[in-house]
Parts: C-alpha cells; structure tokens; sequence
C-alpha cells in the first residue's frame, strides 16, 4: 500500500515573465487519472546563481569553489554536488556559498555538471553556468 509520494517535474518555457502557472494531472499506464492542483513559478522565490570561481577543479578535491548569488541571505542551509559528487562542507555567507570539493574518483557518467539545493527553496537556477573537475598538465597527481 502507497500512503505517500512525491513527484518532480521540468518545464522549459522561454518567457520573460517573472510568474508562470503550470497545470498538472496524473496519469497512469497513459491513461489520466487525477488532476492536480496548479503549480505556480515566481521567480522571486527562485535562486539565480550568478558566477562560479573557479570555473575548473582539480580532481584531486580540497579545493574552495565559490558560488556567488545576490539571493543568497547567508542564512540558508545549502548542498552542493559537483558531477555528482556531494561538497565535503559548505560555508554560506551573504552573497556567497563556498564549496570544498570533495575528490572526483568516479562519478556518475550522467550526473549534472552543478546542483545546488537550498533547503526549503529548491534547486538554484544555474543561468547556464557550469563547473568542470580536469586534471591539470603541471600536477604531479596527474602523471601517477
């Protein structure tokens, strides 16, 4: 018996507007079979990253990468993983959430490049920034 679950969604919707409202139903084995209440999109209760510094890490981890947003209070609890891989610790500060990469050993192939969580928010909109684990030439790590 389910007594509970949860879904998630995605809709990619290419309008400047700062609310949009999605209708949503259930359906199972193609057949509908609820609607649900709508969803609404604000974008004032939506998190907007603004840069990442830097932009590659060593995949070695130990590194600090800092994520910068205007709507980052300093308050907020947030999680970050890079290509799967949960940060060792997250310092947040007002207009900032600093990463401790954590080593990339072996990381799912289809992981997203960046995700960012704030608590009780949701995932922070990325603007299309990314963040990349290389192995740098000049490391002594990257030749064994």
């Amino acid at each position: 018996m389910v007594n509970e679950f949860q879904l998630y969604g995605m809709e990619a919707v290419n309008e400047n507007t700062s609310s949009k409202t999605c209708t949503s139903s259930l359906y199972l084995s193609g057949v509908q079979t609820q609607s649900m209440t709508s969803v609404t999109y604000t974008s004032s209760n939506t998190y907007l990253l603004e840069s990442i510094t830097p932009r590659y890490g060593n995949v070695v981890g130990g590194q600090d990468i800092v994520f910068a947003s205007a709507d980052i209070s300093g308050s907020e609890t947030i999680r970050i993983w890079l290509e799967g891989i949960e940060c060792q610790s997250v310092t947040v500060a007002s207009g900032t959430a600093t990463c401790l990469s954590a080593p990339r050993l072996d990381a799912p192939e289809d992981a997203d490049a960046v995700r960012i969580y704030i608590e009780g928010m949701g995932d922070m909109a990325l603007n299309d920034l990314t963040f990349m684990y290389v192995s740098y030439w000049s490391e002594p790590s990257t030749w064994g």
